[in-house]
């Protein structure tokens, strides 16, 4: 847009300011420098507009984590005992031996070292219970950032 001075602003395509360059200037040479000029602050205006998109899509990264339901604790198990049990350290302190369901029990592969939800049992609540889920290492990364697993 140029503004010739009655704040009516013209438009004005950039091949036609290079060409009133070249002429004004007499010379191919300044209209080039000023192609160069253009497309260089093209380039980085697209450049910095691009690097602030994978900024925003860095702070912005959802990860979807199942959350405890009542009645439901967290957990990290300590040690396998055998016969699809384990012994899980629990995040209201207490060591509970708990087994993996039969629906579950092909499917969900477990290690000592893995966050697990659990589900204690309306009878002997206290020692035994039952594994709902288990985390992947980066939903219990998401759950330690949270003070979920602070134990």
């Amino acid at each position: 847009m140029i503004n010739n001075g009655d704040d009516d602003a013209v438009p004005v395509r950039i091949s036609d300011f290079i060409l009133l360059m070249m002429i004004s200037t007499g010379s191919y040479r300044a209209g080039f420098l000023i192609i160069n000029s253009l497309m260089m602050i093209v380039l980085n205006n697209n450049l910095n507009i691009l690097i602030e998109m994978e900024e925003t899509n860095q702070n912005s990264e959802e990860i979807r984590v199942r959350m405890p339901k009542k009645g439901q604790i967290l957990g990290i198990i300590e040690s396998i005992v055998g016969g699809s049990r384990m012994r899980v350290r629990c995040s209201d302190g207490k060591l509970r031996t708990c087994r993996i369901p039969g629906r579950f029990r092909k499917s969900m592969w477990v290690r000592e070292g893995d966050t697990v939800l659990i589900e204690p049992w309306p009878i002997q609540g206290d020692s035994n219970a039952d594994i709902v889920c288990k985390y992947t290492p980066t939903q219990a990364n998401h759950l330690r950032k949270k003070n979920m697993l602070n134990f």
